[in-house]
């Protein structure tokens, strides 16, 4: 008879995290004690078993991908309960459980069949947070503030839909399933590579499709999912193709190739705002994309004034500070709500 422990109150986030580590650690062998000590666990708490119970269950769900992709996910949730130094906790990432790795394991895995996915999901990110996707397919994604797309993987064909947001992609090579990528009109197709992709419909300066690669290479071609409007025409009618230190943006009718460095292919990574020559109103709307408080604008004109510059995302603060020393303006703080008026 095990030794009932006592009931204490736990997150439901720790739960699940016990759980999935002593599933983890049971599928490589447990020795008596520990034998021991898990049933302890289980037996001190219905909680506890329900927790463990359920993670068994979406492992055993997990026989219905495909082997290769299969034995690479199973690698990496083990990953998962027990990240070793300088890699992602990919379990106990922003708010809790609710990261790529182990939501994937969660969803209906369709049975294999050509028009059936194997793997469907949709993923969304929340204002000022990041989140690390990994794919069955061992594809990682990282989604950057108010981010959502769309997944689905068939036995022939890999898809997602970005439909707000920006994301960076690190795509596993699989020449037999080409990576596809919808956004807006924009349709991205690859086989293996590292880039990034900005979608923001309705976002002032930045309502276009943005691309940047940093290894690799990217094929680029208009494309709307339904037919109820032609699609946009590229320079000659042809797909572009996009290879390492390289730029798209496409705004309106136009496509503008050129070259990026690598550091500002996801300056978002590291909570950076780059402008170049912006007008401020399209700045604080960015900022605003990250949860900051829209400031004041005491007159229209001000929203016309052009900045360029490099700032933190998480720093908003900062920002105001230098604003005076960058443009004519002044600022005054109006119980945490900043106000920007004219110089003078």
């Amino acid at each position: 008879m095990s030794t009932r422990l006592p009931e204490t109150a736990i997150p439901s986030a720790d739960i699940d995290q016990q759980a999935l580590d002593w599933l983890v650690r049971s599928r490589d062998g447990l020795a008596p004690e520990q034998e021991h000590a898990l049933a302890c666990w289980l037996d001190s708490s219905a909680a506890h078993r329900r927790a463990y119970e359920s993670w068994q269950a979406e492992w055993e769900a997990m026989d219905a991908i495909p082997a290769p992709a299969l034995d690479g996910l199973r690698e990496d949730w083990r990953a998962c309960a027990r990240p070793a130094a300088g890699r992602f906790r990919w379990l106990r990432y922003g708010a809790g459980l609710a990261t790529a790795a182990c939501m994937a394991i969660g969803i209906h895995l369709a049975l294999q069949t050509p028009e059936q996915p194997q793997f469907a999901a949709h993923y969304a990110s929340q204002a000022g947070e990041r989140m690390p996707v990994l794919l069955p397919d061992r594809s990682r994604l990282e989604l950057d503030t108010r981010t959502s797309i769309d997944v689905r993987q068939y036995a022939d064909r890999r898809e997602l839909r970005l439909e707000e947001g920006q994301a960076l992609f690190d795509i596993q090579a699989d020449t037999e399933r080409p990576f596809v990528i919808q956004a807006g009109d924009i349709r991205i197709t690859v086989t293996g590579t590292r880039f990034s992709v900005r979608y923001t419909p309705g976002q002032p300066g930045s309502d276009g499709v943005r691309i940047a690669v940093a290894s690799g290479h990217v094929r680029i071609e208009p494309h709307r999912p339904d037919d109820s409007v032609p699609a946009r025409e590229l320079p000659g009618g042809k797909a572009i193709t996009l290879t390492a230190g390289q730029r798209l943006v496409a705004a309106g009718p136009s496509f503008e190739v050129s070259s990026i460095v690598p550091a500002d292919i996801a300056p978002w990574q590291d909570s950076r705002l780059v402008f170049d020559n912006a007008p401020l109103g399209d700045i604080l709307s960015e900022f605003s994309r990250y949860g900051h408080t829209a400031p004041i604008l005491s007159s229209p004109a001000l929203s016309a004034l052009r900045i360029t510059g490099t700032f933190s995302s998480r720093q908003p603060d900062t920002f105001y500070r230098l604003l005076p020393q960058i443009l004519p303006v002044r600022i005054e703080n109006q119980a945490g709500t900043y106000v920007i008026h004219p110089a003078g």
